[in-house]
Formats: structure tokens, sequence, C-alpha cells
């Protein structure tokens, strides 16, 4: 089920200020409206260079990574430039005891020590195109809403079938502003993807978490990973008769470094925003949602925490995932501080006065727009316990890593094995296909941590949610437990067949439907069921009533804005599509009487340097090569560049984008936001919104000088 954010981020209205010059996340096909502002800024090559369709651009040098991250390509053999945390779990998963890369970090000499990582994808953009008027052409005035729906699903389906595309390529149509405009992607997968090289954790994590989302910074947060393509350069599954790919276009590197007010541009794939919700949703949001799921993520945290400082292998097999909860419940603390230190509920509050004003001032405006604002202001008002619900359960109930697993796994198969037509031979093939996913689960699993999560979620749930919303499964935890949490979580544990791998597998190999009693009786997939039967009965027809209005309504909206506000203005919220953010090399003060100055350096990295300290040691080699100035042709003053922020609006989905100088140079990677301004994807805010980047230049020192791989250094092309 989607938590209250998600649901927002999908159906929120896009609000349209007028906008400041820095702020927004473009489509590539929008930037000839935004050249003016680019070059007021300091862009140097036509925007055509940037993004188009007839001809190779930069485009073409840009990837979605993973899925989830942003990537560029900087060599013409293939070689992706992305974040050391996007990809961290890649390298997590090629890593043993004896090998163990996260640490120690990883080099590839040549081509045949680049290590396959099965599973890992990097999509390319092929080409953008506005099927708006196709998708609405169809539609007609009389239709219920219900007809509208089906015959966009249809429209939609045609388009992408009968798209003109190369058989190995995709084709999908996206929505954008809420439903008004429809675009049309023709994308092209890549599967082979091989590890390349990869600083070790002390350098590409530096900090840990107490500097995630912080500025001034020291995490060389890179990776870089090789594109593989068959004979004729085409996507493949991996095979060692496959190539480096050729790409289209490829970064040229920046090394002659960065000044403040550079121009700045940011290229890749930003997740979701709501940059234009109203105030009651923002309310929602800054008072509920947000201290909710930071609450559940802390208890989480300090569990994982403690078990992975007291066990090496726990602490291998559990740094990926925590590093990935922490991210977001940091950036939603400096969210919460944020819109309440902008007063970001007023500001929209005075928007929406007028906006009102706006359609009072004309009557086909009164008739079509008139109450929109006023009913939403109602929705959430009555969503605000659901919401609450929500987020205890996606947090905190689905937060139980055991508890997931039977959902996404074992309740489906349940509901196969219940219908009494199909035969024991499929649904022992079934079972099959299930038992290869046991050994990923249970590879990076501590069950005494799950079993102490256990027990802290249910705890915390009981005491946070109204009790109506409590499932049957509180009436034997109160009863024949007297509400002893943990003593209920150790008999689950040690009672289940789905915490120990070797049952688990024994049991599904001999799956039938006399296996139904066992499932149904087993106490972890008691609480699973319970849980989600009474979310199915208490909770999903109503958020499905409020997502069906809301989603109209902001139809309408959305149509209101696009009247009422200069479309040169009006960026689409981010969807995980591409996007160019610009803005400018620049500093900020984050508080009364402090600034922070637009770079980091080198040096800076000892004045937090730790011996032995978990987040800030760093390897020897690094300290020899300091203190004998072994800094090779990137110093600068005698120290070397390390990092740098830019006036650029980014969100998550951006880590790993390139940042591109005003003659279309790759100067760095993104990785991450200042803290002060996390609140930039519901309001940017010129003053403290930060984008932060690893200079280009610490990431050739990085490879050349520690790493040794002075063959990765000759396949580049550097500008010096």
């Amino acid at each position: 089920m989607q938590n209250i954010r998600s649901l927002l981020f999908a159906f929120i209205l896009l609000y349209s200020f007028s906008g400041y010059a820095d702020e927004g996340m473009w489509m590539p096909n929008q930037l000839k409206k935004k050249e003016v502002a680019m070059r007021s800024l300091g862009l140097q090559i036509p925007v055509e260079e940037i993004y188009s369709e007839e001809n190779i651009s930069l485009k073409d040098a840009i990837v979605q990574f993973g899925g989830g991250c942003s990537g560029e390509i900087i060599s013409n053999a293939g070689l992706v430039l992305t974040n050391h945390h996007c990809g961290y779990s890649q390298v997590q998963s090629l890593s043993t005891m004896e090998h163990n890369y996260v640490k120690d970090g990883f080099w590839a000499m040549n081509k045949s020590q680049e290590l396959p990582c099965p599973g890992l994808t990097v999509t390319f953009i092929i080409s953008i195109q506005d099927v708006t008027e196709k998708v609405f052409s169809e539609l007609k005035a009389e239709m219920t809403s219900d007809e509208k729906e089906h015959k966009l699903a249809e429209a939609i389906i045609a388009i992408e079938k009968q798209a003109a595309k190369e058989k190995w390529q995709q084709a999908k149509v996206k929505p954008f502003y809420y439903g008004n405009e429809y675009y049309l992607y023709i994308t092209e997968t890549f599967r082979d993807i091989r590890l390349v090289g990869i600083p070790p954790a002390s350098l590409g994590r530096f900090g840990g978490d107490n500097e995630n989302w912080v500025w001034p910074r020291h995490t060389a947060d890179f990776s870089m990973f090789r594109i593989y393509a068959d004979s004729i350069n085409r996507p493949a599954s991996y095979s060692d008769k496959n190539q480096p790919y050729k790409p289209k276009k490829s970064f040229t590197l920046c090394a002659k470094g960065i000044h403040e007010g550079d121009f700045a541009m940011v290229y890749g794939f930003p997740g979701r925003t709501a940059e234009y919700i109203p105030s009651f949703a923002v309310e929602l949001i800054q008072n509920i949602n947000d201290p909710s799921k930071v609450l559940i993520r802390d208890k989480r945290l300090s569990i994982w925490r403690e078990r992975m400082n007291s066990n090496d292998t726990i602490q291998l097999e559990y740094s990926s995932k925590y590093g990935s909860l922490a991210n977001y419940w940091k950036k939603w603390k400096g969210e919460m501080t944020g819109l309440r230190r902008g007063n970001v509920i007023e500001e929209k509050q005075q928007y929406e006065g007028k906006f009102t004003d706006w359609i009072g001032k004309d009557t086909n405006r009164r008739n079509e727009y008139s109450g929109v604002l006023h009913e939403m202001e109602l929705f959430y008002s009555q969503i605000r316990p659901l919401s609450k619900l929500y987020d205890y359960y996606n947090e905190g109930i689905l937060g139980i890593e055991l508890i997931t697993f039977i959902n996404n796994n074992i309740r489906p198969l349940e509901g196969f094995a219940a219908v009494d037509s199909v035969p024991d031979d499929s649904l022992r093939s079934a079972a099959s296909r299930l038992m290869k996913g046991i050994p990923g689960f249970f590879k990076n699993y501590d069950t005494k941590a799950d079993e102490m999560i256990l027990a802290s979620m249910l705890r915390l749930y009981h005491d946070s949610i109204e009790t109506k919303y409590h499932p049957g499964i509180y009436s034997l935890i109160c009863g024949k437990y007297k509400g002893n949490y943990e003593k209920y979580a150790r008999d689950v544990f040690r009672k289940s067949i789905f915490t120990d791998e070797q049952k688990q597998t024994l049991f599904l190999k001999t799956f039938s439907h006399g296996s139904l009693k066992k499932i149904r009786r087993d106490p972890a997939y008691m609480i699973s069921r319970s849980f989600a039967d009474m979310m199915k009965s208490m909770a999903a027809d109503e958020m499905k009533r409020f997502n069906t209005r809301l989603a109209s309504l902001q139809a309408r909206y959305m149509k209101a804005q696009m009247e009422m506000n200069d479309p040169a203005n009006m960026y689409p919220d981010a969807n995980s599509t591409l996007r160019v953010a610009y803005g400018q090399v620049k500093g900020y003060h984050p508080m009364n009487a402090v600034y922070y100055d637009y770079f980091t350096s080198f040096s800076g990295i000892f004045e937090k340097y730790v011996p032995g300290d978990t987040d800030y040691d760093i390897p020897s080699k690094l300290i020899e090569l300091y203190n004998s100035k072994n800094l090779g042709s990137y110093s600068s003053n005698g120290d070397v560049p390390f990092g740098f922020i830019t006036s650029s609006h980014t969100t998550g989905g951006n880590s790993g984008s390139a940042v591109i100088n005003a003659k279309g140079e790759l100067i760095g990677t993104n990785f991450d936001r200042v803290w002060e301004g996390t609140m930039s994807d519901i309001k940017y805010n010129p003053e403290i919104c930060r984008n932060i980047s690893l200079d280009i230049r610490f990431t050739l020192f990085i490879i050349e000088k520690l790493g040794g791989a002075q063959n990765i250094i000759d396949e580049l092309q550097i500008s010096k």
C-alpha cells in the first residue's frame, strides 16, 4: 500500500508561483523558452547542444542508473560515473569477508577484471514526444469520469504499441502537470553492467550519517561502472563475448576549476517533488507525516545500529540498508525545520487568496473553478487520521523485514493455493519460483535485529494509532502475552517457519493444498494477515474514495493554474523523468551570522579525521599522499578541490547527476543537498537551497593516486 506522501506526490496539484531564476527541474525539450534566463546566468552553448531530437547532444551522455539514480558517460568505451551510494548495494552484493570491496574499495586495472553486476541496468532516453492531443482525441464532454479514464488508458496503450522504435527499445507514455499533458518516451536499457572502480567506504561514505545532508562536506561519493553491449552495440544480457558500449556522446571532464558565480546545471532524473501544493497539504506533511516517519525510523535505526556495532558481519550485511533508511529520516527532519522557518504554510495561504481573487474576476472562471480549493481543504482535514495510519503501517509494520517478505511472497502463494481447482503440481511450481528468492532474503538478514524491530514497531503502533485501527492480533498480544511485546516477538521468531531458511525451503519443496493450514497457523503469517485485513476493511475504500475525488479536483485546478500563470515559469513536478536544473556556484547563509563558502578542499578532511573512528577514519595511503604533497596535476594552491555547492534545484533521483559548466563540460557529480534546504521538494528558497557535488578534480585524484588506475585516466578526455 502507498503511504500518504506517495499519494500526495502522485495527485497533488501544481501550484505555479512566478519562480526564481534558479528554480525548476525543466524537461529538456522545454529549455528553448529558458535560454534567455540560462544565458543571463552564464550559459555559453546553445540549448540544442544540451538537448536535441535530431542531433547528438549532451542528452545522449546522461543515463538513469539502476532505476533510482542518475549517471553520465565519461568515455568512448561506455564508462559511467555515478555516486558511491548509488553503486553501494551492487558492491555490497559482490563483497565477501575475504574480498570486502565495500571496506577496501575496488579498481579494475583492465577490462578483464571488471565485475558483472547481475540485475543492474542503465537506461538512455532516445526521444521525448508530446502526445497530449493523441491521448485526448477520443474524449467527449458528455462522458462520465469512468468512461474518460477508460478512453485515456486505451489511447495510451495504443500510442505505446504504435510508437516508432527499434525492437530492442521501449515506449512509455507518462503524464505531466497532473494529467493535463502527456509525453511519449522512447528508451534503451542495457543489462550487462560491470563494476570498474569505487573508493573504500571510509572515503565514499566519509562522515557517515552525521554528515548526510550536511555542508561543508568531504565525502568522495563516486563509483564507476561500464556498459557492455553485443557485437553490434545493442543491449544484451551478460556474456563474456559482449564488448564495451560505444556511446553517441561522452563528457569532457573539466579540470580547470570553478569560481563563485559560475553557471552550473544538473542533468539527471529527479524522483519526486510537490513544489506547488496548497497550504493544507503542507500542514499535513509538516505536522503529521514527517514527524511520524522520523519517529518510526529513529527507533528502527537505533536497533539496527545496536546490532551492527555488535558484529562485523552484521555491520557488512546492514550497512547498505542502514544508509538507505537513514537517508530520508534525516531529510524529513530538515524538511520540517525548513518549512517552519520559511513560513511556507502562511506564504501559500497568501497565494490561495490571490488565486481566489483571480477566479472571482471572471464569470467563466467562477463557473469552472469555484469551490475547488475549499473541497480540497475539506478532503485534507478528513484524511488526517488515515494519513497517520498509513505512515505507521508502511514505515513501522512494513519496516519489519519478515512481514514485508511474507506480504510479497507467502500471502500471494496462499491465495493461489486457496483455489481448490489449482492442481498440486502448479502449486509446487509456484513454490519453486518463490524458493529462488529465499537465499537473497537471508543473505543480508539478522533475525535478532528483526525480532527487536517487531517488538518495537508493534508497541509503537499500538500506542500511537486510534484503537479502531488496531487489528485482531492485538487481542492475542494484550491478552495471552499481557502486552509483553518482547516475549511475543521471541515466540514468533522461535515458532515461525519463515524465520529459518532451511525450514522454509523444506516446507516449500513439498507445498500442496494441505500446506494451507500450516501457513495460516504460522505466527508471523498471522501478523501479516491481521494487519492486511484491517487495512483492507478499514482504510482501503476510504483512501480510494479520497484518491479518486482528489485526482479529479486537481486536474481542474491544474488547468486553472495553466490559464493563470506564465507557461515559461511552469515546470512540471519531478516524476523520475529526464530534467535539467540550472543555477550558479554559490555559497549561502544557513543562519544568522553564519556563512558557508562554495567549496571544500582536501585539507579539510584532516580537520574531521579521527583515527579508528567508523565514520571519520581515512586510508593511510591518502594521508601519505597529502603529507608528501603527491597531488598530481589536480592541485590548486597546494591543495586539491574536494566539493562545491550550486543553487541548482535538485531532489532524490538526482544522485549521480552530471554537474555541467557553461561550456557543457563535466565539473562534478551531484550527490546531496544541504540540510537547511531539504524543504525544496515542496518550496524552493534561493537563499538556502543548495545541491552538493563532488569536484571532478578530486574524483580524478582518487582514481589516479589512491586507486593507481592509470588505465582509467587514460581513457578519459580531460580539459586541463
